[in-house]
């Protein structure tokens, strides 16, 4: 009996072995890359990682090797090459990509411009248990175990050790360079942590539309003045309207309404952000696109929320002013890198 169950344990023991390879190999192989979208985009590399390894089943899943999707994402608007496949439903149609590298990208901008994900990015970018409950929370993934399975992958394969330079460079303060430690594997396979000079993390989404007042505005008014992408603008109260605010910054009525992208018929309403001076043509590097989180979004509020022109964005998504919107469509909010 002891001899067949020592058999059993030799013959199951290479299987494990071969499995613990396969995620130190894809570490291995993606790691740079998921390193490259944590500085562009602000998602930690620990978090590319771990979803990728579980999303694409160590890479070797049907989307990750017919479709180079390692994320699971979903067609939703996708204009993109695209596969059918069954999931939660037969026959659900997934985004399909020319590389991985593009799939990479299109995960990091999924959570970087969907509203339902951006209170993950005022995390610090070392706390991976708060991006993974957080990943639960918003929905990313239906399985109630979700965050605990990316806890277990990022601490079994310290993969939080990627994340270390973010942590530094968020914090403003620079990490004197160190040899490059052994590799987040416990296998001890000698795999090696990625070298990279230190790089600013992109700021968050929510810090980038933030208001904050105006310091120089030439108005010496009680009311307060904001900035939103540098233009001026202020909060309406209620009673009030575009013929009274501009009044009060000796502004032409049809000057605030050009400010603003609005009709003479528009009232405004109390809350609404009120430009007093000319929006901007794009918004600042870092915030480069909307991604819609729900159905019928306008895009001249879009156009305010952002602080740019309506003219503007029509002209970079290549849009008519009355075009419908739909749940995940992306609107360019500066031109597209090339």
């Amino acid at each position: 009996m002891m001899k067949k169950l020592v058999l059993i344990l030799l013959l199951l023991c290479p299987l494990a072995l071969g499995a613990q390879d396969l995620y130190e190999q894809y570490i291995e192989k993606y790691a740079d890359m998921a390193i490259e979208e944590m500085y562009r985009s602000g998602v930690p590399a620990s978090i590319t990682l771990a979803q990728g390894l579980l999303e694409s089943g160590m890479g070797r899943s049907t989307l990750a090797t017919t479709a180079n999707n390692h994320f699971g994402i979903k067609c939703h608007s996708w204009t993109g090459l695209k596969v059918y496949y069954d999931d939660d439903v037969k026959n659900e149609c997934f985004r399909k990509y020319k590389s991985v590298e593009e799939s990479f990208q299109d995960h990091s901008d999924f959570l970087r411009y969907k509203d339902r994900y951006s209170f993950l990015f005022d995390l610090e970018p070392t706390d991976y248990k708060g991006w993974c409950y957080g990943l639960k929370q918003a929905g990313y993934a239906t399985d109630p175990n979700y965050a605990n399975k990316l806890i277990n992958v990022i601490e079994k394969y310290r993969l939080y050790e990627f994340d270390r330079t973010g942590e530094d460079s968020r914090r403003g303060t620079a990490r004197p360079q160190s040899p490059q430690p052994s590799s987040p594997s416990s296998s001890g396979t000698g795999m090696r942590r990625p070298s990279r000079q230190e790089r600013e993390l992109p700021k968050s989404p929510s810090q980038m539309e933030s208001l904050r007042k105006a310091e120089d505005f030439s108005f010496s008014l009680a009311r307060e003045v904001y900035e939103r992408n540098g233009v001026p603008c202020v909060v309406a109260v209620e009673g009030e309207s575009y013929a009274s605010i501009a009044a009060q910054y000796d502004l032409f009525l049809k000057e605030i309404l050009r400010f603003n992208d609005a009709g003479s018929d528009r009232a405004v309403l109390p809350g609404e952000l009120v430009y007093i001076r000319a929006k901007r043509k794009h918004t600042e590097k870092g915030l480069d696109k909307h991604i819609c989180d729900v159905e019928g979004e306008q895009l001249r509020d879009i156009a305010q929320r952002y602080g740019v022109t309506l003219k503007s964005l029509l002209k970079l998504n290549g849009l008519k002013a009355d075009a419908q919107l739909h749940e995940s469509d992306v609107v360019l909010l500066r031109k597209a890198k090339k």
